[in-house]
């Protein structure tokens, strides 16, 4: 889903695994962070914090430019 210049991303899930699954009975995209299965350690040495924080704004960025408006145009109304 996530289309980003991130070649670490699939190492990122391995020790971080979070992701989108669907949406609530209000159109709200349903957003899991398997926090038990994270490995924070591990994710500071597959990504740099600064790449880090660029990754992670980049999934806000599409959070609120993607999935949001995907979400309100399949309710019909602004989620």
């Amino acid at each position: 889903m996530m289309t980003m210049e991130f070649p670490e991303y699939n190492d990122i899930l391995e020790v971080y695994p979070h992701f989108y699954f669907g949406v609530d009975k209000l159109g709200r995209p349903i957003y899991i962070e398997r926090l038990s299965n994270s490995d924070f350690g591990k994710l500071m040495k597959v990504i740099p914090e600064k790449r880090y924080i660029k990754y992670f704004t980049k999934s806000m960025e599409i959070q609120m430019n993607k999935i949001f408006p995907a979400c309100s145009h399949h309710k019909g109304e602004l989620v």
